[in-house]
Order: C-alpha cells, then structure tokens, then sequence
C-alpha cells in the first residue's frame, strides 16, 4: 500500500488547514523546545495536549481524513 505524496485538498479546506496549522505549528515549536529545556515540565503534557486541541487539531484531522478518503477512492 502506497500513501499519497500530496493529498487533494479542496481550496477551501486547504486554506483553512493553513490557517489553524500555522498557530498550532507554533505553539508546537515553542513548546517542545521548553519541554526539552526543562522550561516545561512533562507534569504538564496534558495541558500542552488539551491546549492544541482547543487550537481545533480535531478540524484538522477531519480535513486530512477528508482528502485521504478522496484519494483512497480512485
């Protein structure tokens, strides 16, 4: 079985991905950086986790489901 090497995302629900990506996508960066350096402590993965979902992951997700779908269908 092959994975796709660019999904095909619709216009719409591509820019939107972009745009809850970016923010995610930061967050992300910084927070395993202070996880690493000890900023952040493991005690609070959890937090860092409900933190990127109520940055809406969950859409995003939705969104790659969506285009693997269409791309598994052909």
């Amino acid at each position: 079985y092959v994975l796709p090497g660019a999904l095909p995302f619709e216009s719409e629900d591509d820019q939107e991905r972009r745009q809850i990506m970016a923010d995610i996508q930061t967050y992300v960066d910084e927070a395993i950086t202070k996880f690493i350096i000890g900023q952040m402590s493991l005690d609070e993965w959890d937090s860092y986790v409900e933190k990127v979902k109520s940055m809406n992951i969950d859409r995003v997700i939705e969104i790659y489901q969506k285009a693997f779908d269409a791309w598994n269908s052909k």
